[in-house]
């Protein structure tokens, strides 16, 4: 199925965001907040969430449960640490 271009952005700020972090774990309401100011318009909380699953599902991210902060934290994978670097 094709991305929509604002879907396509989103993505894109969800990776340099991560990789920007530079192997620091960003928490799931940072990264969700990233791509909304990045990218602008209207977004609910299903679209930011449907932006950062298909990423994982990708395998371009991995999410681990923060036990410090009940929230879930977000690192680049190895395969999307390759892809946010062609990013720039």
């Amino acid at each position: 199925m094709a991305r929509s271009h604002r879907t396509q952005q989103a993505r894109e700020f969800a990776l340099r965001a991560l990789l920007a972090a530079e192997g620091t774990p960003i928490t799931d309401r940072a990264l969700r907040d990233h791509i909304r100011r990045g990218v602008g318009g209207t977004w609910t909380e299903l679209d930011l969430g449907d932006v950062v699953r298909d990423l994982d599902l990708d395998g371009l991210i991995a999410g681990m449960a923060s036990d410090l902060r009940n929230d879930t934290v977000w690192l680049l994978t190895e395969k999307g640490e390759i892809s946010a670097r062609q990013l720039r």
